[in-house]
Formats: C-alpha cells, structure tokens, sequence
C-alpha cells in the first residue's frame, strides 16, 4: 500500500464496531450467539450509521478549512456530535458485555473511567453553536 507504515498500520486496524461484532459472535446467550439476538443487531447498526455521520461530519469541517471557509460552526457541530456518539456506542457496547471485565474493547474502560466527569462537564451543547 502506498504512504508510510504507521498510515498502513493505522487503515488496517479493526473499527470499533468491527471488533464488537466479532465478540458478539462468539458471545453465546441461552443457546445461540449474541450476534443473532435482534436487540444487539440494532445497537451495532445504530453505532454504525452514527459513526459514518460523525466521521463524514469531520470531512466536511476538514474539506472547508483546505478552502479557507471559517470553520467554526463546523468544528463545533464535530465537537458535539463526536463526544456525543462516543458516549451513546460505548454504553451499547458495555450492555452487550453486561458486566464482563477485563473489556473485550479496551478503550470502552478506560473512556468510562473518565466519562462521569465528562458528562457532568462543560461540553459544546447546540446552544454553543450560536455564540459568537
């Protein structure tokens, strides 16, 4: 593949979703796998489209700033809908695990170690859209 070996390493990694999934299909529930129950089906294409939307939403922000545009309506919607999809996939994924440690996903522990904080915290709401 062309660029660098840490571009390379980076593109090849699993997603997040991708290595829930994979969990869930060896995770077996009163007979059959997780991956089969339609409650965590949902959840796993719920985070999914919320991912791709959060993702393209940083595209756009980074494709304005390449033209000049002022960005910071962009940012703040990037702000706000990351941390915001971030803490909804997480609380998907830490139900499927239902008490489970060490986390099969280890960032789910280590975003949730920090996430009281963050919740209760000064994070960008819509209303910090607007301000100038």
């Amino acid at each position: 593949m062309p660029g660098n070996e840490e571009e390379n390493k980076r593109d090849s990694a699993p997603t997040p979703t991708q290595t829930w999934i994979e969990w869930v299909k060896q995770r077996q529930t009163f007979g059959k796998p997780l991956s089969e129950r339609q409650g965590v089906q949902w959840m796993i294409a719920d985070s999914e489209i919320e991912l791709r939307a959060a993702r393209l939403l940083m595209y756009q922000a980074a494709w304005n700033a390449d033209l000049g545009r002022d960005v910071r309506v962009d940012a703040a919607i990037c702000k706000l809908t990351g941390t915001e999809t971030a803490f909804r996939i997480v609380d998907r994924v830490d139900a499927t695990l239902a008490g489970l440690r060490p986390f099969p996903v280890a960032v789910t522990g280590e975003f949730h170690r920090c996430s009281p904080n963050v919740h209760l915290g000064d994070l960008t709401n819509s209303s910090d859209l607007w301000r100038d």
